[in-house]
């Protein structure tokens, strides 16, 4: 025999050799029967028991003693699965590794190399050879580039990365690789003739429509032209495909089907089109007119997005630095109460309510502030100038600043603070 053989030690594909030193292997006792082999032309690897003539058939009946013994190991080996994570044999009832601690392989796992679904207590995959026991799970790119999807996309998408893929692929045989290469270049072949046909029918469909134009049925004529445009404009040769859609768009805007016609403008933006009907002409133009107007939109619309954007990144920021100066605002009608920590929100509105409830808050806006210092609690509040110096109205100022710290702040002391319209202070009148 002249076969080229491979077999498999210790998850090792090792090879090419004759059949005679095959023979040889397993007469030395190098090969034994639970060992993989293969040769091209096998669908998939198998054990060397296998292979008639290889091993010599035992003559010596199997003792009950030996058949029990054989029985246990053959269910000591069905009772092993092999860690997904570092190949380290476990037994089927681990929860997890004792190697990584990791969960082991429950169900079926698969060949690095070829992608192969093999089972859980296989050392080699049946398909390509590749032990199992080590390492077995990658789940690198390089190894799902390596399945046959992954090329042939490749084939298809980048056709240099999917033919480097192809020959250096590390268990397919040479002669594989040439089938996958031929075939690629039979299917660019083919690929080729169907375009030239498809070029051939659409100069074909031109030269009758340039025909029926020529005789005056120029209805016939642009059916012909609207066939072949469906068929891709860039099938029709590039001396015709201008004549075509300005012949298109004439008779489109003559007979009113301007929707039509602008279908072609709109779908062919960057062919030339030049319409000799007058009709055409303004059509085209107007056409022209309307995606001006639409960009020029389109640019204002943007234009007041970022104004609007601007102007909103700036109330933000006055919001943020009003926070900071006066506080956090609390609407009463058309007044305000500001309040800065550690005055609460409850304190703050029962201020509000109380000065509502004494009509200092009416339809005339105003504002105050509410702040805290040790335990002082200050009521800021603008005041005209020069009402500092008049005492009738320090002590109105007095008698609210008592009732508001008696009815809402628990009677704790208060100053009031007579200020600018910045609420600069300008005199302090203690209230209690």
């Amino acid at each position: 025999m002249s076969q080229q053989w491979y077999y498999n030690k210790s998850g090792q594909r090792q090879g090419p050799v004759t059949s005679e030193k095959l023979k040889e292997l397993a007469a030395q006792g190098y090969l034994v029967p639970t060992d993989f082999v293969w040769k091209e032309g096998m669908n998939q690897w198998t054990e060397a028991r296998n292979l008639k003539g290889l091993f010599p058939t035992p003559t010596k009946p199997v003792s009950p003693e030996s058949h029990s013994s054989i029985s246990s190991a053959a269910e000591g080996t069905k009772s092993s699965l092999f860690c997904r994570n570092c190949g380290k044999e476990v037994n089927e009832r681990a929860i997890v590794c004792p190697g990584c601690g990791m969960q082991p392989l429950a169900g079926n796992q698969f060949c690095r190399s070829c992608g192969a679904q093999t089972n859980p207590a296989a050392s080699i995959c049946v398909k390509c050879g590749i032990g199992l026991s080590k390492g077995n799970v990658d789940n690198s790119p390089l190894t799902f580039l390596r399945t046959w999807p992954a090329i042939a996309a490749s084939l298809l998408f980048c056709f240099p990365l999917g033919y480097v893929l192809v020959w250096t692929h590390p268990t397919w045989s040479r002669r594989k690789k040439v089938v996958w290469s031929c075939a690629w270049v039979v299917l660019l072949v083919l690929a080729g003739f169907a375009r030239r046909a498809e070029e051939k029918e659409v100069r074909r469909i031109i030269a009758n429509a340039h025909q029926s134009w020529a005789t005056g049925d120029e209805s016939q004529a642009v059916s012909l032209y609207h066939a072949a445009i469906d068929k891709g404009v860039d099938l029709i040769d590039e001396s015709d495909r201008s004549l075509v859609l300005s012949r298109v768009v004439d008779y489109e805007a003559e007979n009113g089907h301007e929707e039509d016609a602008k279908k072609i403008l709109r779908n062919y933006p960057n062919e030339h089109i030049y319409p000799e009907s007058v009709a055409g002409k303004t059509l085209v133009r107007q056409y022209k007119e309307e995606m001006a107007q639409i960009e020029k939109d389109q640019e204002q619309k943007k234009t007041e997005q970022k104004s609007w954007s601007r102007a909103n990144r700036f109330e933000r920021l006055a919001g943020i630095l009003d926070e900071m100066w006066l506080g956090k605002e609390l609407t009463f009608g058309n007044s305000q109460v500001y309040y800065q920590s550690p005055v609460t929100e409850a304190e703050a509105k029962r201020l509000g309510d109380f000065l509502v409830t004494a009509e200092f808050f009416d339809d005339t806006p105003k504002t105050v502030q509410v702040t805290k210092s040790n335990n002082t609690y200050e009521l800021r509040m603008p005041i005209k100038t020069g009402m500092e110096q008049d005492l009738d109205f320090i002590e109105s100022i007095k008698w609210i600043g008592a009732a508001i710290a008696e009815s809402v702040f628990d009677g704790a002391h208060l100053d009031v603070h007579l200020c600018d319209d910045e609420l600069d202070t300008i005199r302090v009148v203690p209230c209690n």
